[in-house]
């Protein structure tokens, strides 16, 4: 909390920092884990005041639980100053972030969500979410690219969410980047794995940017669990399967069966 990027209110950036019970961006983290040893799989744990979330009344444990990727694409969305009037881009928008993309992004005003993916029925259960906000395509069937100018008449989105894991094809997210209009700002939450061949040169000329992302600050927790208390949110549609400490490998285990990122596994210590 004292070095520069701390005390700016750029937590994310500390050398320090530590996703608390789970892992480190770096050696420095080790000192994190050592003021905070304890794991996340534990009955009790002990954190900041200044990394607490206040949880409303009408959000269970078991939604609050998905603050951290509901977050990380909040946070995009944030750092793309989504809201009315734009058209946005979400590469995984079937997944565990790329739903919270879909549900903050339709609380912000976003005008179009297009979204992509591969399983068309988990396509459709998302565009029932909001169907005259939002658009799918099945990357199967072509071009993320031409989808987008389609619905775009031809000038691109203002914003790309990638939200591929590192398994994810590259050039799915080089057509991501090549679907932005001039100006367009595009960020990176999945971590698609491996070198990526970008044009920057083309970045430069349309004038575009890229981001990464990495999780949320606390203000932007508050934000989203006061929009759920608000009503503005609405995490019911999240299906929370809760399993004791004692089944964390059945837990583990059942994940591969998951129903896209509608699935919230929790474990209840």
């Amino acid at each position: 909390g004292s070095c520069r990027h701390c005390r700016r209110g750029d937590t994310i950036s500390c050398k320090h920092y530590a996703f608390q019970g789970y892992f480190g961006f770096s050696e420095h983290a080790m000192q994190t884990f050592a003021d905070y040893p304890i794991g996340g799989l534990s009955e009790y744990m002990v954190a900041p005041v200044s990394a607490i979330v206040k949880v409303p009344d009408n959000m269970d444990y078991g939604q609050a639980a998905r603050l951290g990727y509901l977050g990380t694409a909040y946070s995009a969305l944030k750092k793309v100053n989504a809201g009315p009037g734009d058209t946005i881009l979400v590469n995984g928008i079937s997944g565990t972030l790329g739903i919270g993309a879909a549900i903050f992004g339709l609380a912000m005003g976003v005008n179009k969500i297009l979204g992509t993916g591969r399983d068309k029925q988990l396509l459709e259960e998302i565009k029932a979410l909001a169907p005259n906000r939002i658009e799918v395509f099945s990357i199967t069937d072509g071009s993320v690219t031409d989808f987008a100018m389609e619905h775009t008449d031809g000038e691109g989105v203002d914003a790309f969410l990638d939200c591929l894991g590192p398994g994810g094809l590259h050039e799915t997210f080089r057509q991501g980047l090549l679907s932005l209009r001039r100006g367009g700002i595009a960020v990176d939450i999945g971590a698609i794995a491996g070198p990526v061949e970008i044009d920057v040169h083309r970045l430069m000329d349309r004038n575009q940017r890229l981001y990464g992302s990495a999780w949320l600050t606390t203000a932007e927790g508050q934000e989203m669990a006061d929009m759920v208390g608000s009503g503005v949110v609405d995490l019911s549609l999240l299906e929370t399967q809760s399993y004791p400490l004692a089944d964390v490998n059945s837990a583990i285990s059942g994940i591969a069966q998951r129903h896209g990122g509608f699935s919230n596994y929790v474990i209840c210590p």
